[in-house]
């Protein structure tokens, strides 16, 4: 395989010392070499100036770009993106882990099947304990069209709507413009992955963990509190892509009902934290309606599940029965609830 420069973007922004050095360290023992790691720092401050030049001390291949008003992940991520300098670009938040041979390959399967962007599977880890250190093979892969890819990022079958641990061209993550995440709005990747698969004529799904997702201490997942910008940006980025796809997509029509399903009930919850009574009153009212308006459709999505069609239908008959059954699926898995 030739050599061509990757662009490993991370987006830093008050990132813990050890979970940087973490993400890091498996940046830099990477089996492909050619890469330049830009680190993009949000507006840390300079009580992190220390964290970031330790890290940039261990490989002249990393370089560190300080920016002095934080602007949030879409801002950093779109400046990394400018300044690249690489054939191909990849993505990978400040305190997540990768597999040594990701780059590689990944980057392998691009060029072996002319894909436009190549996916690496994504594993949630609650501790870097969980990372594995065995050599990743590439033989179990999936090659998609533009339709079979944005079918299985709808209905988040094996894999989802994050940008991260995804390899493509410079070109085609800027095939769309400059402003490739929307800056100044949550759930960037939900409002943009899917312009880009639009863009593209090939997608791969590689299969195997390359990309660890780390979330800390799993007692701590999801304890924070939804804002109403969370909700509002969620349910906007979800309707945008969604409405897009019913007009221009007519294949996808029940998987994109069927993300509403999926999504409507978790926005209900997450509004739920608001202490905004009239606002809540509203979006949940607005919910509801989308999720009726689509349950129909989407129930004939071909991959639903029984367990699915059980939680959906709480849904529709009452919000309420939803609410509660979901409580007390987190309270056995020890989240709160």
């Amino acid at each position: 395989m030739s050599s061509e420069l990757v662009s490993i973007v991370v987006p830093f922004y008050k990132t813990g010392k050890d979970q940087f050095a973490v993400c890091m360290e498996s940046l830099i023992s990477q089996s492909y070499e050619d890469i330049e790691i830009i680190v993009v720092d949000d507006g840390s401050g300079s009580e992190y100036s220390d964290v970031l030049e330790n890290e940039a001390q261990k490989d002249p291949r990393i370089s560190i770009h300080n920016r002095e008003v934080n602007q949030g992940l879409s801002a950093a991520r779109n400046y990394g993106l400018k300044v690249s300098g690489g054939d191909y670009v990849i993505f990978i938040d400040s305190d997540d882990v990768v597999s040594k041979d990701m780059v590689h390959n990944l980057l392998k399967l691009s060029k072996d099947t002319g894909a436009d962007l190549v996916i690496g599977e994504l594993k949630a880890v609650s501790s870097y304990d969980q990372v594995s250190d065995k050599p990743n093979d590439i033989n179990d892969n999936i090659v998609l069209s533009t339709n079979e890819a944005l079918s299985k990022l709808l209905t988040n079958n094996e894999f989802g709507s994050t940008a991260c641990g995804r390899l493509a061209k410079k070109s085609v993550w800027l095939a769309n413009g400059e402003d490739v995440f929307p800056v100044g709005k949550l759930h960037e990747d939900l409002g943009t992955l899917w312009k880009i698969f639009l863009k593209c004529s090939k997608v791969v799904f590689a299969k195997g963990a390359y990309y660890y997702y780390y979330q800390g201490d799993s007692s701590s997942i999801h304890t924070k509190k939804a804002s109403i910008k969370f909700c509002e940006d969620f349910y906007n980025a979800l309707s945008e892509r969604n409405e897009f796809l019913f007009r221009e997509c007519p294949d996808l029509t029940s998987e994109t009902a069927f993300s509403y399903l999926m999504y409507c009930p978790l926005i209900y919850l997450f509004a739920n934290d608001s202490e905004d009574k009239e606002w809540k009153k509203n979006i949940h009212k607005s919910l509801v309606k989308r999720f009726k308006d689509n349950y129909k459709t989407g129930k004939k999505y071909s991959g639903i599940s029984s367990k699915q069609k059980v939680k959906l239908l709480l849904f529709y008959i009452h919000p309420k029965l939803y609410e509660i059954s979901y409580k007390l699926m987190r309270k056995s898995q020890g989240y709160r609830a």
